[in-house]
C-alpha cells in the first residue's frame, strides 16, 4: 500500500508588509524509505514569495526529471572540443542540479564526477579579499593603510606609488599596480619551463619592478594579479602565519569546507582532475597536470569542487562569514573600463548584469581549468562551472535559460526523506497597494505515492497590510445550574469576523471548573487546546527526558480540556535525524496488554476459557518444561500468578558473556526451553511474580487456540479495527519505513551503542510489538473506556491482584493510586534501548504515554509511580484543577457544553466564572467577556417553564391562528403569563370577541393592542385568534409573539393590565418560535420529486408531488426536464 501525503498551509493570512512566513507541513501516513519519496506540488502563484529565503526541514527541493534531462543534454552539447570534462552546480531554492560530462582523465578515460577537485584560479582572490575582511574586523589592520605600512622596502621601493597605495585599492584592482603575469606569459612564449619552476611570492613581485604604473593610485580600474600577491604577503606580514593557514583558519574551518585547499601550501586531500591544453598548437590536447600553482600563489593557487563554492558563495553573500559593515565593503563596486570579464568590480569580488538577474561573480583561469562562481542576490541562486581544459568559452548561456524556464513552471518538486516536512516561504513585500489576493498550493498525483482527499489543497490569503484583530464575545445560558438536574452550562463564543484557517485561540480564565464534569464536555465550532502552563510544563518534561543515555523522547497526553503531543532529540544518533511525534518505537512490555486483550476476545467468542489450563492448549513438548502445567490456567498467565519462571534471566545471563544470542532467532519454544529444569516461584495462584514466560505462552496459547500466526489475530483484533496505522508486530510482519533505533552502552565505554541489530524474537508476545504515541492513545482510551471489550470480558481484565510492591495487576494492566489522578491503569515497557508508558485514569479522563529510544532511571513500575502523584503529570492531567483553558475557535461561533457536577453534597448557593482574557491574536469584547453561572444542590418548588408557538406560521382572512403554551411546574391555582409582539395594533388584525382560550381565561389587553396578560391553567393551553375578513386589500403583515416575565416588563405595560400583581413568576423556554405572517391570499407550495432514481426498461417511473395550501378548485403547474424528447 502507498504512503499517503498531505498537505496542511498556515497561517491562513499573509501580511506583505510584516513579510509573514508561511508554512506548508507535507505529512506521510509512514515514514519514507532511505531514497525519499518524490511529491509533486503545483503552485501558479509562487512569485508572490520571497524564495530566496526559502527554508525546508526533512526534504530537499528538486527538480523534475525532464528538467535534470535538459540540463545535462545542455552541458554535453555545449562542452567544447578542447574541454575534455566539465562540472556545472545549480543551486536555488526551486531545485538544485550538479551536472557531469566528459571525463578528468583522458589517457585513461575516466569519467569526471560532480564532486571532483579542480583548480579554482583566480575564485583564489574571493578567499584572500575575505581574509582581509576579516582582519579588519579583528582590528589587525585597516583597508587604509598603505603598502609601506606592512611590506618591507626590499619589496615596495621598486613599486610605484607603494607609499599611496592602500589595501582597498589591491583589492579592487585600482592600485595602477601592472600586472606581472603579462610578463611570465611574453616569457612563457618563448621558455615554457618558466611555468615550472617553483617561485616565491616576492620573487613573483619582481617581475613589475620599475615598471611605469598603469595609473596614478585610485584613478582608474584595471585587473592586476600583482594586487593580490601583494595582499597574499600582507596578510602573512599582519599574521606572522602562513597564508593558506590564515585562510583556513578564517574561512575554510568556519563554513566546513572540507574538500578546498590552497595548492603547494598545503597538502591536498584528493586526487585533482588532469589539466589540459592544446600549448603548441597542433590540435592534440597535453596533460599539463604536473604543472604547480606557485607561479600564481594569492592570485589564482587554490583547490575546491562545486558543493564547496556554492556553500562559500552563500556564506560569503548572504552574510554568514562576514559583519553587515565588512560585506557592504566588498560589495562597493566601481564600474571596470573595458574588461569583458565583469561589468565592474568590489573587492575580491565582480559584478555583471544578464538580462534577467544581476550577478555577484569571480572567474577563474590557470592554465588548464577556467572556473566560474557566480550568485544572484535576486533568486538566491549560484552558478558553479569548473572545467579542465584551456578554454576562454564557459557554458552558462547554454544551461541556465533551461533551467530559469524549468523552474517558472508552476508545478515543483519535493523530495520527503523524513515523515513529516515543512517548507517556509515568506511571502514579498513587493511595496504596491493591491488589495486582497490568494496563493494556492495543490499536490499533484505521482509514483509511489497517493494523496489524501481531505488535505490535498491549501490556499493563502495575501493582503497589503495588517488585518484588524477580531473581537470576540462570550455569552453564557441558563443563569441556574442545578446540581441535582446536572444542569449543562452552555457558553458560546462570537468572533467578529470569520476566523483564519488554522482558527483563533482564545485563552479562558476559569477558576470554578471542578464544578462540572469534564468528562461530558462537547464542543462546536472548535476545539480546546490545554493551557499556556500545561503545555509549557510538559515541554520542559520533554526536554528534559533527552539525556547523554537518551537520545530522543516523545510524550502525547489527552484530556477533556485539550491534547498535546511532541518530540524531542534524535531518532539516529549516526545521521543525526531528529525525532517526530509520529516516529515508531519498540514498546515492548506495552505488548502485553495487546496479547490479553486479543486472549479476551478470544474468550468473548468461546475460543477458548480463561479457567483453560495450558494442558488444554499446548504440545507435550512444552507443558514437560513446566511445572505444574496441569493447573496453570490462562487467567493465571495473564496476571502473573502462575509462579512460572522468568526466562529472560537466562536470556541476559547468557548475552552478559556472548552478546550474539539477542542478535540470533529465537522460536517460542526455545524460549520456554531456558526455564527447563528452573523451579516455580511458587505454587499456582498462591502468589504473584512479573515473568516474561508468561506471555510467551500466552502467545502459543492464542496460535493454538486460532491455528493463526498471533500477529495476525492482534492485527485483525485490535489493530485494524482501532485503525493503528503505525503498529506492527515486530520479527512476525513486514515494518513499512521501519522504526527509531535504540540506544544503551552495552560496554560501559560511555558511548551509546545502536541496538538495531537486536532481534525482536527474543521479545515476541511478551514485547516484540512497534508502535507510535498517536496509536497508544488511541488503544488506550478504546481499551480501557470499554469500547473495544464487552462488559463482561473488561470486568476480568480489570480483577486485581496485589503485587506488593506499590501497584496491582489485573489481565495484562497494571493500576496504582494517586491522590489527584485517582486510579491509574496502564502498562509499562522496557527492553534493549527502549523504554515506553501507556496510563489512563478514568477519574480525569486523562491519557499519558511516553517513549524514549535510550535508558530511563525509571525501569519498573514502581519507578513510575511518583511521577503520577507528583509533579507535572498530574498537575497537568487533573483538570478540574486548571483556572484557564484554551479554545481554538474554528467557527464564528463556538459552543461548549459543560454539565454541572452532582457531588452529592449540601452546600452553600455557589458561583461559577467564566472570563475572556486578553490575547495577541484578538480583542475582547468588553460589553461581553465574563459569564456567571448560579450553582444550588437542587430547587425545592421549581419556577414554571413556559414556552410560546404558534401555528399555522401564515394565516389569511378567515382562517384561525392558535397561539400554543407548553408549561411545565404549572401551579394548582394557575398562572398570569403576559404575551407582547411590541408591534401597536397587530392583535386588530383578530376578531377578539371570537377568541377562544382552551385551558385559559379571556385575554386582558393592553392599552395598544400590542400584547395581552393571560391566566393559563394547563400544561398546554391554546389561544384561538381568528382573523378579520375585511376584504381590502393589505400588505402582508409579520408578528412575532415573544412571553415577558416580571422583570421585563416596562411599568407603563404593567399599568395598563389591570392584573399587574397577577402576573406569576416563571421561567422561558425559547426552543419554540411565534412568528406569523397574516395575508390577504396564501400562495401554494409545491414540491417534485423521483421514485426510484434509476429505471430499467419496462419499469415504471413514479413523478409525486407535495402540496401544501393547495385550492379547493386544484391548480395547474408546469413541469419540465430541459431535455429534447425526454417524454419519448
Amino acid at each position: 500500500m502507498e504512503p499517503e501525503v498531505s498537505l496542511i498551509l498556515q497561517p491562513q493570512t499573509l501580511i506583505e508588509s510584516e513579510g509573514t512566513v508561511s508554512s506548508l507541513t507535507l505529512t506521510l501516513s509512514e515514514p519514507p524509505p532511505d531514497t525519499g519519496i518524490v511529491v509533486r506540488v503545483n503552485a501558479p502563484n509562487l512569485s508572490e514569495f520571497d524564495l530566496t529565503q526559502a527554508q525546508i526541514e526533512g526534504g530537499e527541493i528538486t527538480l523534475e526529471e525532464e528538467l535534470q534531462q535538459e540540463l545535462q543534454t545542455g552541458l554535453d552539447g555545449t562542452r567544447a572540443p578542447e574541454v575534455p570534462g566539465a562540472v556545472v552546480a545549480i543551486v536555488s531554492p526551486s531545485g538544485s542540479w550538479y551536472g557531469a560530462s566528459g571525463v578528468a582523465d583522458l589517457e585513461n578515460d575516466i569519467p569526471v564526477e560532480t564532486d571532483d577537485l579542480f583548480q579554482v584560479g583566480s575564485i583564489t582572490k574571493t578567499f584572500v579579499a575575505a581574509t582581509i575582511l576579516k582582519l579588519v574586523e579583528e582590528g589587525a589592520l585597516t583597508l587604509e593603510d598603505t603598502l609601506t605600512t606592512w611590506l618591507p622596502e626590499t619589496i615596495t621601493e621598486d613599486i610605484a606609488n607603494a607609499q599611496d597605495i592602500t589595501l582597498r585599492q589591491i583589492l579592487q584592482h585600482t592600485s595602477g599596480i601592472p600586472d606581472y603575469l603579462t610578463e611570465i606569459f611574453n616569457q612563457a612564449a618563448i621558455d615554457p619551463t618558466i611555468f615550472l619552476t617553483e617561485w616565491q611570492p616576492e620573487e613573483l613581485t619582481e617581475f613589475v619592478n620599475g615598471l611605469d604604473p598603469l595609473f596614478a593610485p585610485g584613478e582608474s580600474l584595471e585587473y592586476s594579479n600583482t594586487n593580490f600577491i601583494l595582499a597574499g604577503l600582507i596578510i602573512e606580514a599582519v599574521t606572522g602565519n602562513n597564508l593558506a593557514q590564515e585562510i583556513r583558519d578564517r574561512i575554510l574551518t568556519p563554513l566546513g569546507l572540507e574538500n578546498t585547499f590552497f595548492a603547494g601550501e598545503e597538502e591536498v586531500n584528493g586526487e585533482v582532475v588532469n589539466a589540459y591544453w592544446d600549448f603548441d598548437g597542433d590540435g592534440t590536447l597535453n596533460n599539463i597536470s604536473f604543472v604547480g600553482l606557485s607561479w600564481a600563489w594569492a592570485a589564482g593557487a587554490m583547490i575546491s569542487n562545486l558543493q564547496d563554492l556554492d556553500i562559500f558563495a552563500r556564506g560569503l553573500f548572504k552574510g554568514e562569514l562576514l559583519e553587515e559593515e565588512s560585506l557592504e565593503q566588498m560589495l562597493d563596486i566601481r564600474p571596470t573600463i573595458d574588461n569583458p570579464s565583469y561589468d565592474s568590480y568590489g573587492l575580491g569580488v565582480g559584478t555583471i548584469e544578464s538580462p534577467n538577474r544581476f550577478w555577484y561573480i569571480h572567474r577563474g583561469q590557470t592554465l588548464g581549468h577556467p572556473s566560474n562562481m557566480w550568485y544572484s542576490p535576486q533568486d538566491d541562486l549560484t552558478y558553479i562551472e569548473l572545467i579542465n581544459g584551456f578554454s576562454d568559452d564557459n557554458l552558462v548561456r547554454d544551461i541556465l535559460p533551461p533551467f530559469r524556464r524549468g523552474i517558472a513552471d508552476e508545478v515543483f518538486e519535493v523530495t520527503l526523506t523524513q515523515q513529516t516536512a515543512q517548507i517556509t516561504l515568506p511571502v514579498l513585500n513587493d511595496g504596491e497597494i493591491e488589495g486582497e489576493e490568494i496563493a494556492i498550493f495543490t499536490l499533484e498525483t505521482g509514483e509511489g505515492y497517493s494523496l489524501d482527499p481531505e488535505a490535498q489543497t491549501g490556499t493563502f490569503t495575501i493582503v497589503d497590510g495588517v488585518l484588524p484583530e477580531p473581537t470576540v464575545s462570550l455569552s453564557s445560558e441558563p443563569e441556574l445550574l442545578i446540581e441535582s438536574q446536572q444542569t449543562p452550562a452552555i457558553l458560546n463564543f462570537a468572533l467578529s469576523e470569520t476566523p483564519t484557517e488554522t482558527g483563533i485561540t482564545v485563552t479562558v480564565d476559569s477558576p470554578n471548573l471542578s464544578e462540572f464534569n469534564l468528562e461530558l464536555i462537547q464542543v462546536e465550532g472548535g476545539e480546546l487546546q490545554l493551557n499556556s502552563e500545561a503545555r509549557s510544563l510538559l515541554t520542559t518534561e520533554l526536554e528534559q527526558r533527552v539525556t547523554q543515555t537518551v537520545p530522543g523522547a516523545t510524550i502525547a497526553v489527552t484530556s477533556p480540556l485539550g491534547n498535546w503531543v511532541g518530540a524531542s532529540g534524535l531518532a539516529s544518533i549516526e545521521d543525526n535525524t531528529p525525532l517526530t511525534p509520529g516516529d515508531r518505537f519498540e514498546i515492548s512490555s506495552i505488548t502485553k496488554p495487546f496479547v490479553a486483550t486479543t486472549i479476551l476476545k478470544l474468550v468473548e467468542a468461546e475460543t477458548l476459557s480463561l479457567d483453560n489450563t495450558l494442558t488444554d492448549w499446548l504440545a507435550t513438548e512444552v507443558t514437560d518444561i513446566i511445572p505444574n502445567a496441569e493447573t496453570i490456567t490462562v487467567r493465571q498467565l495473564l496476571n502473573h500468578t502462575s509462579g512460572v519462571a522468568e526466562y529472560t534471566d537466562t536470556l541476559f545471563g547468557q548475552a552478559a558473556t556472548n552478546p550474539t544470542v539477542l542478535i540470533r532467532n529465537w522460536e517460542p519454544e526455545e524460549l520456554v526451553q531456558l526455564i527447563d529444569e528452573q523451579d516455580p516461584f511458587f505454587a499456582p495462584g498462591e502468589g504473584w511474580q512479573y515473568s516474561n514466560t508468561n506471555y510467551i505462552l500466552a502467545g502459543m496459547v492464542i496460535e493454538a487456540a486460532t491455528g493463526n500466526n498471533v500477529a495476525e489475530e492482534i492485527r485483525s483484533k485490535i489493530f485494524e479495527p482501532l485503525d493503528l496505522e503505525n503498529t506492527f508486530f515486530a520479527g512476525e510482519e513486514e515494518i513499512p519505513g521501519g522504526y527509531v533505533s535504540g540506544y544503551i552502552d552495552f560496554d560501559g565505554d560511555g558511548v551509546l551503542d545502536n541496538t538495531s541489530i537486536v532481534n525482536p524474537s527474543a521479545a515476541w508476545t511478551t514485547g516484540a510489538i512497534v508502535s507510535n504515541t498517536e496509536d497508544l492513545t488511541t488503544f488506550a482510551q478504546a481499551l480501557y473506556q470499554g469500547d473495544l471489550l464487552s462488559e463482561a470480558t473488561q470486568t476480568e481484565m480489570f480483577t486485581l491482584v496485589d503485587s506488593g510492591d506499590g501497584f496491582s495487576y489485573g489481565l495484562g494492566m497494571m493500576s496504582f493510586e494517586t491522590p489527584d489522578l485517582g486510579t491509574v491503569v496502564g502498562h509499562r515497557g522496557g527492553t534493549v534501548g527502549f523504554n515506553a508508558n501507556m496510563w489512563y485514569s478514568s477519574e480525569d479522563d486523562f491519557t499519558y504515554v511516553d517513549i524514549v529510544n535510550g535508558r530511563l532511571n525509571q525501569e519498573l513500575v514502581r519507578d513510575v509511580i511518583p511521577a503520577f502523584r507528583e509533579g507535572v503529570i498530574p498537575t497537568v492531567g487533573n483538570t478540574t484543577a486548571y483556572e484557564e483553558f484554551d479554545i481554538t475557535l474554528r467557527e464564528e461561533t463556538a459552543q461548549i457544553t459543560l454539565p454541572v457536577a452532582n457531588d452529592g453534597e449540601t452546600e452553600e448557593e455557589e458561583t461559577a466564572t467564566f472570563t475572556l482574557e486578553e490575547g495577541e491574536d484578538y480583542d475582547v469584547d468588553t460589553d461581553a467577556e465574563t459569564s456567571i453561572f448560579t450553582i444550588v444542590d437542587t430547587v425545592e418548588d421549581p419556577l414554571p417553564n413556559v414556552a410560546l408557538g404558534a401555528f399555522p406560521n401564515q394565516v389569511v382572512e378567515g382562517d384561525t391562528l392558535t397561539l400554543f403554551f407548553e408549561v411545565a411546574n404549572i401551579p394548582e391555582e394557575g398562572l398570569y403569563v403576559y404575551v407582547d409582539s411590541q408591534k401597536p395594533q397587530s392583535l386588530s388584525q383578530f376578531d377578539l370577541e371570537n377568541a377562544g382560550v382552551p385551558g385559559g381565561e379571556s385575554l386582558i389587553l393592553n392599552p395598544d393592542l400590542s400584547g395581552f396578560a393571560v391566566k393559563i391553567f394547563t400544561d398546554n393551553p391554546q389561544i384561538e385568534l381568528p382573523v378579520i375578513i375585511d376584504e381590502i386589500a393589505e400588505e402582508t403583515i409579520e408578528i412575532t409573539y415573544e412571553l415577558k416575565t416580571r422583570s421585563e416588563i416596562s411599568a407603563e405595560e404593567l399599568a395598563a393590565v389591570e392584573t399587574v400583581e397577577a402576573i406569576g413568576e416563571y421561567t422561558i423556554n425559547p426552543l419554540l418560535e411565534a412568528t406569523i405572517e397574516v395575508l390577504d391570499e396564501i400562495i401554494p407550495n409545491v414540491a417534485l420529486g423521483a421514485f426510484p432514481n434509476q429505471v430499467l426498461e419496462g419499469d415504471t417511473l413514479t413523478l409525486f408531488f407535495e402540496f401544501s395550501d393547495i385550492p379547493e378548485d386544484g391548480l395547474y403547474i408546469y413541469v419540465d426536464s430541459e431535455t429534447p424528447q425526454s417524454l419519448s
